[in-house]
């Protein structure tokens, strides 16, 4: 089972939902239209599928039919986003590799990155963490120095969660204390907060942790922040399991297992209701098996056979395009080498022919 994920938890959503709305009024052409709806796709994928699915449409037809790269790049990390939230890793990948293989073709540097950094979540989620720790650190590299938002602050979250997952406990604080102390990172305070929480309580510094989850959960509450309020909920149940305070994990774990099935989160779904399971086991095995039913259902759902054969067809179709891609790239590089050599040949003949007619004259 994969770390638990903090993936790309934001807490400014809701006010990015809004401020794109009435950017969306005042949109003058199409460009400006798909890039807004493509913002909203991806905002929507914290909060509501299918308004996420809705909107990413919108953006790729309407990319498609002005033939707009960078809009079209967009959708794709919006629909890459939106599957990813709901643990449909095959399609995930899907998207987030087209939206990385465009965004390449047209040096979109900003979309490139964002791509890198879903990618790095996903492959954490199917727990491949070399791949997720390569694409987040190629992402780092393209986030320094630029600023596009808090897509950097998703990234070094991506990293902190590898770092938890291969048991590098050290590294994760360091670099989510790092994002901590930046104050460009205000906004999303509350979901620093959160994974600042869970890693501490993996170093048992149950009371460091506990501040700094209670008040990530009282600014998600403030700003209705549902899906970082689930992850808020999510650590701290884990603190109070980890400290044997059955009645608080539990209290909490149902308060994340709830806004999870509110908002259809597949992920948030399948931990809460594995941290009800046990925690419910040695005093009600009644909802002990309720919860473990749904677990099941909700595993299959996401890591069954199903899902593992449409992983690997998927990854055997995007090995194939890279194959070809490299195979592009030589032939390319060998053209121009031909190209070259064909160049300084001619200009050896010219200056040779050159030499021949001062000599004869």
């Amino acid at each position: 089972m994969h770390c638990p994920g903090f993936a790309q938890a934001d807490s400014t959503s809701s006010y990015e939902i809004i401020d794109l709305k009435q950017q969306l009024a005042k949109a003058g052409n199409d460009s400006s239209r798909s890039l807004i709806w493509a913002g909203l796709s991806y905002f929507y994928a914290y909060s509501s599928f299918d308004s996420s699915l809705l909107y990413a449409e919108k953006a790729l037809k309407l990319s498609n039919k002005i033939d707009f790269a960078r809009g079209k790049a967009n959708a794709l990390i919006g629909f890459g986003n939106l599957y990813m939230r709901q643990g449909d890793y095959p399609m995930a990948l899907q998207y987030q590799f087209q939206a990385k293989e465009l965004s390449e073709t047209f040096h979109f540097k900003r979309e490139k990155a964002i791509s890198l950094t879903e990618l790095g979540f996903t492959y954490q989620a199917l727990s491949d963490y070399d791949r997720s720790i390569a694409f987040s650190m190629q992402a780092r590299e393209l986030f320094n120095g630029n600023s596009w938002g808090f897509y950097n602050v998703e990234n070094e979250i991506a990293i902190s969660n590898t770092y938890m997952a291969t048991n590098k406990k050290d590294s994760a604080l360091a670099c989510l204390q790092k994002v901590y102390d930046d104050p460009k990172n205000k906004v999303m305070m509350p979901i620093i907060l959160a994974v600042l929480g869970y890693i501490n309580t993996s170093l048992d510094k149950f009371a460091i942790a506990k501040e700094q989850l209670h008040r990530a959960i009282s600014s998600d509450i403030k700003n209705n922040d549902l899906y970082s309020l689930i992850w808020a909920y999510n650590s701290i149940a884990k603190l109070y399991q980890t400290t044997n305070q059955t009645d608080s994990a539990i209290y909490n774990a149902l308060k994340a297992f709830t806004l999870a099935e509110k908002i259809q989160l597949n992920e948030g779904i399948l931990i809460n209701s594995l941290i009800l399971t046990k925690e419910f086991e040695a005093s009600d095995a009644a909802k002990a098996l309720y919860y473990r039913k749904i677990y099941d259902d909700f595993y299959n759902k996401m890591y069954g056979q199903d899902k593992v054969l449409a992983l690997q067809k998927t990854l055997a179709a995007q090995q194939e395009r890279q194959k070809q891609v490299d195979e592009k790239r030589m032939e390319d590089v060998n053209r121009l080498k031909q190209i070259a050599s064909t160049a300084g040949l001619a200009i050896l003949l010219l200056v040779a022919l050159a030499l021949y007619w001062n000599n004869r004259q």
